[in-house]
């Protein structure tokens, strides 16, 4: 039976029970953001409680026994380094082949960080694309940062 992939970004840690039905088929992936943790200058504190509270949640994916792949920034030098070791964890742990164009330009306006598209053997055309965006929507003069994408479901359904 083939894993699927379930990525849990760090403003994303549910409760435990929003999770657990996909613990026998889903493999894990927490990555630890460095473009989020310096795209401002946070409060020391900030950091330490954000990257304090997303290694406590993966001690508790673990101790649910959930299978969980985490990627550290503490031994990351270089954002180039960090990326590398994200592409390279995701390519162990799902077999799917990622390559990355530091010169891509595809995106909105509003993409302020990494974009994405997704491809597959079978079908010459991009099946879906995203990135990151922050202050797209704002919430009592806040930034709202997230990850989206778009899928076509024409395309994938045809696959």
């Amino acid at each position: 039976k083939a894993m699927k992939l379930f990525f849990i970004l760090g403003n994303q840690l549910f409760p435990l029970k929003y999770i657990n039905r996909y613990k026998n088929d889903h493999l894990f992936f927490m990555a630890e953001d460095l473009h989020l943790c310096t795209y401002e200058k946070h409060h020391k504190l900030k950091l330490v409680l954000f990257l304090s509270s997303m290694r406590s949640y993966l001690d508790e994916l673990k101790k649910n026994k959930l299978k969980i792949e985490y990627s550290n920034i503490k031994n990351s030098d270089k954002l180039l380094d960090h990326l590398e070791k994200v592409v390279n964890e995701i390519e162990d742990f799902t077999k799917v082949n990622l390559h990355i164009d530091l010169g891509e330009i595809q995106g909105f306006k509003y993409h302020n960080g990494i974009v994405f598209s997704a491809y597959s053997d079978s079908a010459g055309y991009v099946l879906a694309k995203g990135g990151r965006y922050d202050g797209l929507r704002k919430s009592s003069d806040q930034d709202r940062p997230a990850v989206g994408f778009d899928l076509d479901l024409i395309a994938v359904s045809n696959l």
